[in-house]
C-alpha cells in the first residue's frame, strides 16, 4: 500500500536513502566486474559504458539532492535529463514503474534546482507520481501535475527564481518557467 502524503515533506530525506542504495549496488557491481575481469559479461566496452552512464546519473542525482540540502557539490553543472531522472526516482519511491516517456530535455541555461523543484511537486502533489505534463506556449514552459486540496502545506513562495507556481483548487498544480530553460520536442 502506497503511503499518502498529508503534507508537503522535504524529498531530499527520502530521497537520499535510495540514491545510497544504488551506489552500493553500482560498488557490488564493480567489485564483481574486478573480480571477474575480462571474462564479465559486464567488462564489454558497451557494458562499461553503460556502467559509466550510471554512475554519472547517480552523482548529477546525488548532487541535485544534496544541493537541495545546502551543499552545492554539483558546481552548476546541468543535466539534459535531470527532470526524466529525478521523476523517475519518485516513482521507485512510490512503487510505480519507469516513466512512459522522456521529459523535455533541460538547456544549459535551465538551473540546476528545476529538476529537484519538479521532482518536489511530484513527491509532494501525487501519491501515485503521475507524471507531469510540459507544454511549451507563448515563452513559457507550463508544467502541470496533480495534488490533493486541503491535505497538504503548499511549497514556499520563490521556491525557485523566475518561475511562477499555482496551486489550483480543481487539484492541478501549475509551474511556469521560462521557454530557454528546456528543449522542445
Amino acid at each position: 500500500m502506497v503511503e499518502k502524503v498529508k503534507m508537503f515533506e522535504p524529498l531530499a530525506p527520502r530521497l537520499l536513502p535510495l540514491l545510497t542504495e544504488r551506489m552500493g549496488r553500482l560498488r557490488i557491481r564493480i567489485d564483481s566486474m574486478r573480480g571477474l575481469g575480462c571474462q564479465s559479461p559486464e567488462s564489454s566496452f558497451q557494458g562499461l559504458d553503460s556502467l559509466g552512464e550510471e554512475i554519472d546519473q547517480l552523482g548529477w542525482s546525488l548532487g541535485v539532492a544534496c544541493a537541495n540540502e545546502g551543499a552545492d557539490v554539483l558546481m552548476n553543472r546541468n543535466r539534459g535529463d535531470g527532470s526524466s531522472l529525478l521523476v523517475s526516482y519518485i516513482r521507485e519511491l512510490r512503487g510505480k514503474p519507469p516513466l512512459d516517456s522522456n521529459l523535455p530535455l533541460l538547456t544549459s541555461s535551465c538551473p540546476v534546482t528545476l529538476p529537484y523543484a519538479i521532482a518536489q511537486l511530484v513527491w509532494w502533489g501525487s501519491a501515485h507520481a503521475e507524471q507531469p505534463r510540459f507544454e511549451c506556449e507563448q515563452g513559457r514552459w507550463h508544467i502541470r501535475g496533480t495534488w490533493e486540496p486541503g491535505d497538504q502545506i503548499p511549497p514556499p513562495d520563490g521556491f525557485l527564481q523566475d518561475s511562477h507556481l499555482t496551486l489550483c483548487s480543481n487539484g492541478i498544480w501549475h509551474l511556469e518557467v521560462p521557454a530557454t530553460w528546456m528543449h522542445s520536442k
